[in-house]
């Protein structure tokens, strides 16, 4: 005869596949859990500014932040590159003209940059720009002739930086 503890009790095969179901629900929930809730690396090169941006990035959704980071340099570029219709380039080209209007980050951003070239004793000075074409790291890589260098660190000069409000002039032409 059998007892109550018995009859309640599945066959042990029954029992083996049961415990064999509970083993692999909890063990995809932890492989689930691990993927899922756990930091992951992604790591993304563009190139932004004339110089490849090599980007590792750790955590939960780290496309989103890479692809918000690329996004941020690549506005930054546009509002400041020397390259493009941005206003330092609108600067650049009325060089020794009128006073360019600049947007509010511009503004921002070139009058921390006049500060700290006078931060600096010209140490950093914003205007090299006429300097640094000269080596022509963008086509054919050359030293310049020691005239050529003298001829445009005479357009050098952050101290012809005329900031005032929202508008932005360089002093002489070419800079």
């Amino acid at each position: 005869m059998m007892t109550d503890e018995r009859k309640a009790r599945l066959p042990l095969g029954k029992r083996a596949i049961l415990l064999g179901l509970v083993f692999a629900l909890v063990l995809a929930g932890l492989i689930i859990w691990q993927f899922l809730g756990r930091e992951r690396k992604y790591e993304l090169t563009a190139f932004a500014m004339g110089s490849y941006v090599q980007q590792t990035v750790w955590g939960r959704e780290p496309e989103t932040a890479v692809v918000e980071a690329v996004q941020g340099i690549e506005e930054l570029e546009r509002e400041i590159s020397w390259r493009r219709d941005g206003d330092v380039a609108r600067v650049n080209s009325q060089s020794g003209g009128e006073p360019v209007a600049l947007s509010d980050s511009v503004g921002e951003l070139l009058a921390e940059m006049v500060e700290l070239c006078e931060r600096s004793s010209g140490a950093l000075d914003i205007t090299l720009g006429p300097v640094m074409g000269l080596w022509d790291f963008a086509n054919e890589p050359r030293l310049p002739e020691a005239g050529e260098l003298a001829e445009r660190m005479a357009l050098v000069g952050w101290q012809e930086v005329e900031l005032t409000g929202d508008s932005l002039s360089l002093g002489r032409e070419g800079m």
